[in-house]
């Protein structure tokens, strides 16, 4: 007689191992742990969001707060030392052309796996650079993947190919995805305030004090 498998078996890899594997989890323990419940309730009772479940926002701020430290690179907080993260760094920091081992260059990388970003609001991780953030969410089943929160950038990531040519194509093509999406928003940014600046410009030294300086009565 064959056994039944179970939900929790482990094989084959769950979407949640998965997840961890891809980019680390956020699993605080000791004072940390207790510190990360308080913060939970904190957020819960300050942001109402479905039945006081924390928003977006919160949840956000949650990730960046407790990420766990053993995947980050020693000297470098800014790239994951977990493989598949790490490689997906690199890709698109020479999308960027900025370099992976500058602790200066604008990129940063969050896990959100274990978090109420992920089970809330389905984000597994994200990049952002700047003030331009990309999320990932990470499925086997694209097709009926559908997101709720539409504006914010997200790039829906298929497990990767185990097969070493093929896995640098799909890291080569995830990084070209996100790194397009983080320099869109970094040109239009850098445009608008372009735009701002030569709009002052233009203006005559006089339209300053138009409005600002009265005119002195006739005597």
């Amino acid at each position: 007689m064959v056994a039944k498998k179970h939900a929790f078996d482990k094989d084959p890899e769950t979407g949640h191992m998965t997840e961890v594997r891809y980019f680390g989890e956020i699993n605080p323990v000791g004072e940390k742990k207790e510190a990360a419940e308080k913060l939970l309730d904190d957020l819960q009772e300050r942001y109402k969001f479905r039945d006081g479940i924390p928003g977006f926002e919160p949840s956000m701020d949650f990730v960046k707060k407790f990420q766990p430290k053993e995947t980050w690179t020693e000297g470098n907080s800014n790239r994951p030392q977990i493989k598949l993260a790490g490689d997906l760094y690199d890709a698109i920091c020479r999308w960027l052309a900025v370099k992976p081992d500058d602790p200066e260059n604008g990129l940063r990388f969050y896990t959100a796996v274990g978090s109420p970003l992920d089970y809330i609001h389905g984000v597994d991780a994200f990049f952002q650079f700047g003030e331009t953030r990309v999320l990932i969410d990470v499925t086997k089943n694209v097709k009926n993947k559908q997101r709720a929160d539409s504006e914010h950038d997200t790039i829906i990531m298929e497990p990767l190919s185990e097969h070493p040519t093929q896995y640098k194509k799909d890291i080569q093509s995830y990084a070209e995805q996100i790194s397009g999406i983080l320099m869109n928003e970094f040109e239009r940014i850098a445009e608008n305030e372009e735009r701002e600046k030569n709009r002052h410009l233009k203006r005559g030294k006089d339209d300053y004090f138009e409005y600002d300086v009265p005119e002195m009565p006739m005597r």
